[in-house]
């Protein structure tokens, strides 16, 4: 894959590290969780309605806005 990262000024870019206290593999549910954890809050605060590109690209007016 040739594919370039952008992070244009005013972005958020970071890694999280988390210590789970549950079965590692239900890990595989956390990037489809905050997906749709992102896309609901997006929707209920700024009022208008992202698109989840399955399984956990969101994007609103055809743009991404987050990638796991």
């Amino acid at each position: 894959m040739k594919r370039k990262w952008k992070s244009p000024a005013g972005g958020i870019w970071m890694s999280i590290i988390i210590h789970p206290k549950f079965d590692v593999s239900y890990a595989t549910l956390v990037p489809i969780a905050t997906s749709l954890a992102l896309c609901i809050a997006i929707e209920k605060i700024l009022k208008i309605k992202p698109e989840l590109k399955w399984p956990n690209d969101v994007t609103l007016k055809g743009k991404k806005l987050e990638v796991y």
